[in-house]
């Protein structure tokens, strides 16, 4: 192949990953978080920004598991000048304690608004706000129409959306760039010491547009992630349990 070609050929790709939403560049300010083995599911190698992701949690366990891995992704994300919008009907989130995550309080905007109507017009308005580089929202009833819309917004600001969707509505289809299903794990304690250990999560990437889904167990340690184990097996397994 010549180098011609090639070069043809990574433009092509290029070109389709940018149709699918995938942005190769980011405005000033924003990096891409860096999420070691997870990397190897998305096109490129590379976390999706400027684009909407949803997290499908289950239960309330699984809310808070959510709440906290975005909590440890969120700050690679907006990088040193960026601002977080998160919505949400009422707050449950501590925001002293995003602090250990390396996410100060104070680059939070949180919008506590009790109708669903009133969360939807919020979310939209802040993915098309060039200043905020990531918005949060717990969502309810979402038409793949509105969707659309956000997808449309976050191309045009560079901002990176985190949906966080009801059980009742998940079954929705949404234009989303990917679907995240985190699940809370048993904390791992250094050197068998007793107490409370590092944070961990099963993360489940179920859907990711031109990728590769996967499973993988990670912890917070030390502002940073820990693999424990990768497989796909999981997310198999809750494909085959989901359709039966």
């Amino acid at each position: 192949m010549s180098v011609l070609t090639a070069e043809i050929r990574k433009k092509l790709e290029q070109d389709i990953l940018a149709l699918g939403g995938f942005r190769h560049t980011v405005k000033e300010g924003v990096r891409r978080p860096d999420l070691g083995l997870i990397n190897q599911a998305f096109p490129g190698g590379a976390f999706p920004v400027g684009a909407v992701h949803e997290l499908l949690p289950e239960s309330p366990e699984q809310v808070a598991a959510s709440q906290g891995f975005l909590a440890a992704l969120l700050p690679e994300l907006v990088g040193t000048e960026g601002l977080v919008c998160w919505i949400c009907a009422q707050r449950q989130v501590y925001p002293p304690a995003l602090a250990q995550f390396g996410l100060p309080a104070d680059r939070v905007i949180f919008l506590e608004l009790t109708r669903p109507v009133d969360r939807l017009w919020a979310l939209e308005e802040m993915l098309r706000c060039a200043s905020v580089a990531a918005v949060v929202a717990d969502v309810e009833a979402v038409s793949f129409v509105q969707s659309r819309r956000f997808q449309l917004a976050v191309e045009a600001s560079g901002a990176t959306g985190f949906l966080l969707r009801s059980p009742a509505t998940r079954h929705t289809p949404l234009s989303t760039i990917a679907s995240w299903r985190i699940l809370p794990v048993k904390s791992r304690l250094p050197g068998g010491l007793p107490g409370v250990g590092f944070p961990g999560w099963r993360v489940e990437l179920t859907r990711i547009r031109n990728g590769r889904p996967g499973a993988w167990n990670l912890f917070w340690e030390s502002r940073r992630f820990v693999f424990e184990q990768v497989t796909g097996e999981a997310v198999r397994s809750y494909r085959l349990k989901k359709a039966v």
